[in-house]
């Protein structure tokens, strides 16, 4: 196999496109440095300058989804309508995004990765969460929600999505939850009416 020259960043970003395009047939623990660094074409020791260990790539593919996973989010913001209407779309913005990259979500949330030990994903992380504080804090600016602490709401937020998208992953909508992941419009309205949060036309 003829091996392939990169320049010192190129390689690196490489090497997470395409443990990240993997993910669609692989799942991240299943991955080796060592197959990864022969799937591209360079000698493996190449790979070990970038990643000292596969918890490494692990890390840089978990701040790729959480860049991602914000981003979205804040679009989902960002459009036109009442609180209410934005809310909606961000918690069904959330649930879709797991449906669409479930092996990513699954390591951004389930990976059992020490974040402190990798601060720019750490910042991602705690980024993600800020938002919808920030999000709350606007609410109550405006006159709704008086009286909730935004930090409590926003974590129960947070689980309460991260809990249902878990479910979607798993095929948990059974039993007496049959069919409840057919309509996530539906499904994200009832999370804001749980909470306590109230509705309005959208």
């Amino acid at each position: 196999m003829t091996k392939k020259g990169y320049h010192h960043g190129d390689l690196r970003e490489e090497l997470i496109r395409t443990a990240l395009a993997n993910l669609a047939e692989q799942r991240a623990h299943d991955m080796s440095l060592r197959k990864l660094a022969c799937q591209i074409g360079v000698d493996h020791s190449a790979v070990y300058r970038h990643f000292e260990n596969r918890e490494a790539l692990l890390a840089a593919m978990i701040e790729f989804g959480y860049q991602l996973l914000n981003a979205a989010i804040a679009e989902a913001w960002r459009s036109p309508g009442s609180w209410m209407t934005r809310l909606h779309l961000v918690l069904k913005t959330h649930l879709q995004f797991a449906q669409t990259n479930p092996n990513l979500y699954e390591i951004m949330f389930n990976s059992g990765l020490d974040e402190t030990n990798y601060p720019a994903l750490r910042q991602l992380s705690i980024e993600g969460t800020t938002m919808f504080v920030t999000y709350l804090q606007q609410a109550q600016a405006d006159g709704m929600l008086l009286g909730r602490e935004p930090k409590q709401l926003a974590l129960t937020m947070c689980s309460m999505c991260q809990g249902l998208a878990q479910m979607l992953l798993s095929n948990q909508f059974d039993g007496p939850f049959a069919k409840a992941d057919e309509n996530l419009d539906q499904l994200v309205d009832r999370v804001i009416a749980c909470m306590n949060v109230g509705t309005e036309e959208r």
